[in-house]
């Protein structure tokens, strides 16, 4: 099988986009020609990444996040010949014969098709063995009723599955709760007034988003933490809390791969040394 076998039927895989859409997804590196030896999934193709599919004879990896250090990474000309870290990131994929595939807007397209889940947010509700508390359809955000356990307790259960180097916390971290919301990054970025109302709500203890602003969603859990209100935020950053999807999409790209080649899971970890 070609790499560019393999595209396609990823590609195939996934709900079919509106036209005239502009995507940031497709091949970043490498020879769609080339044979096919194996394929490493992950959340960031960082060089870590590059060096373990290379070392585990995995030519292919399909990644979540951009690859060139811009979110539409399909023009690097702001980068060729003028960046050093750019190029020897492309030389190494030469070196390596890695072809780098970008799957973000089809993934996470499935769920606004019928019948189709969100691949990533579905991902990492199954990694995490939460689909059994889903309240409600598997539609972003999700909010799951899970056993009552303690705010610590759940940042440690999920440091410890996600492999982070911490999680930041906002809010008592002895509280209890039970009712925990993974949370978009688009209203947690974009919607001040949006996000804060729905850590604000009756069903929701802790949230767990994407990403943060200070001033708005991340300041009003601190607020209620003072007011001895039980409300929480789990900060785990945009990559980390993603990466679970990546790792679930191993069973689906085996799949439609036919079980022909090898598809492995290979972990961007955590972007940031905490010092402490």
């Amino acid at each position: 099988m070609k790499i560019g076998e393999a595209i396609e039927r990823i590609e195939a895989y996934h709900a079919p986009v509106e036209a005239g859409r502009q995507l940031v997804d497709g091949l970043k590196t490498g020879d769609p020609d080339a044979e096919l030896t194996g394929i490493a999934t992950t959340c960031s193709a960082s060089v870590d990444v590059i060096r373990k599919a290379a070392a585990a004879g995995l030519n292919f990896i399909v990644c979540h996040e951009p690859v060139f250090y811009t979110t539409l990474d399909n023009d690097t000309s702001w980068l060729e010949g003028k960046n050093e870290v750019f190029e020897k990131k492309r030389e190494l994929c030469r070196q390596y014969g890695i072809a780098i595939y970008r799957d973000h807007d089809r993934i996470h397209n499935d769920g606004k098709a019928p019948g189709r889940v969100d691949g990533i947010y579905y991902g990492v509700m199954c990694e995490l063995g939460w689909d059994k508390y889903l309240i409600g359809e598997p539609v972003r955000p999700m909010i799951f009723d899970l056993p009552e356990t303690t705010v610590r307790e759940l940042a440690l259960f999920l440091k410890e599955k996600i492999h982070t180097n911490g999680v930041r916390v906002i809010g008592d971290p002895d509280a209890k709760v039970s009712k925990a919301a993974l949370y978009t990054h688009v209203e947690a970025f974009t919607g001040d007034i949006a996000s804060t109302e729905f850590l604000n709500r009756d069903d929701v203890d802790v949230m767990i988003p994407l990403e943060l602003i200070d001033w708005s969603v991340s300041s009003y859990a601190r607020d209620a933490e003072q007011l001895g209100l039980n409300k929480a935020i789990l900060n785990l950053g945009h990559f980390n809390t993603e990466e679970l999807g990546m790792k679930y999409a191993v069973r689906w790209i085996s799949e439609i791969m036919d079980h022909e080649v090898p598809v492995e899971f290979i972990a961007s970890a955590d972007i940031a040394h905490y010092i402490i």
